[in-house]
């Protein structure tokens, strides 16, 4: 079930942004792909983001908890970056990349629409589209649906990869309806119905691939959210590539949480097919009390203001 945000969401790896760069510039492998632009300010715009590169990978091998804090304080360093690469071929990639840490980590995704204005005004096109996908996610998370669902049509009438992103506006259209019922099976085989089981209370439900270290973490930070929030709230995490081994080998170390898996393609998919869920992207959604869905792709820290009384 591993949870991240990369062009298209989901939750935390700073260090995953390299597969939207991969679709849209190849970075050069040496400082020999720079021959034909060896001015000084470029070479060294090229050796400041080699550094940053070889940071984001150290930090992305480290344990979850450490790799989550790591994050959370690149913040400034990501913005000396982007001005000691500004005017270069660089500058793309690192306002992208700043963009992307203000979308996670800054209150409500401060700065994000600064960092993608730059990029937007570089002369070269690297990451443009990536940038384009990821101001869609911010309108989504304004609420300006019907912005967002222009902005995502109009990219992905520039490149078909772009098409998840106006799945992810479909998913949020969701928002309001009615959650659908969906079946698994805990660790020893019984059919669980998530809404039916969590019943009364606010329920975040979780849907990825399988149980990872860095998956378990999620569903703990979830949980830590549950407990500090104003109003009763549970966490159920699925998993559409799991078994009831390994279900029952990690639930302890998420008590409280209500873990499920499928035993067939068929249930995997129609997960997917009755929640909306972009493919390839792992979803997280809130549902009230009700059996409203409430929210989409939104992090543990804005848990507790979700379920808040309205004032």
């Amino acid at each position: 079930m591993t949870i991240t945000r990369c062009a298209l969401p989901a939750l935390l790896a700073l260090a995953a942004l390299g597969c939207s760069q991969r679709q849209e510039e190849p970075p050069p492998a040496t400082p020999g792909g720079l021959e034909t632009d060896l001015r000084p300010s470029t070479v060294a715009a090229w050796n400041r983001m080699d550094e940053f590169d070889r940071r984001l990978a150290a930090i992305e091998a480290l344990p979850p908890a450490k790799r989550l804090a790591a994050q959370r304080d690149l913040g400034p360093e990501l913005e000396r970056l982007a001005e000691a690469v500004a005017d270069t071929r660089f500058e793309n990639k690192a306002q992208y990349l700043l963009a992307h840490w203000r979308f996670n980590f800054a209150p409500r995704g401060a700065g994000v629409d600064q960092a993608l204005d730059r990029l937007e005004g570089c002369r070269a096109p690297a990451l443009k589209q990536a940038g384009r996908a990821l101001r869609v996610q911010q309108l989504l998370r304004q609420g300006r649906l019907v912005q967002a669902r222009r902005s995502a049509e109009a990219l992905a009438l520039e490149a078909d990869q772009w098409r998840g992103v106006v799945e992810l506006v479909d998913l949020y259209a969701r928002i309001g309806r009615p959650a659908p019922a969906t079946t698994g099976l805990d660790a020893g085989g019984r059919a669980v119905e998530v809404l039916a089981e969590t019943a009364g209370a606010w329920r975040v439900v979780l849907i990825g691939a399988t149980v990872t270290d860095m998956s378990v973490f999620q569903v703990r930070r979830y949980l830590d959210a549950a407990a500090a929030a104003p109003r009763p709230v549970r966490v159920a995490a699925l998993a559409t590539d799991s078994s009831a081994q390994l279900i029952a080998a990690r639930a302890g170390e998420v008590p409280g949480a209500l873990l499920l898996w499928t035993d067939t393609a068929e249930r995997a998919e129609a997960w997917r097919r009755d929640w909306g869920q972009p493919v390839g992207t792992p979803l997280v959604a809130l549902v009230d009390p009700q059996g409203r869905i409430a929210a989409f792709q939104f992090g543990p820290d804005e848990l507790p203001a979700l379920v808040a009384p309205a004032p």
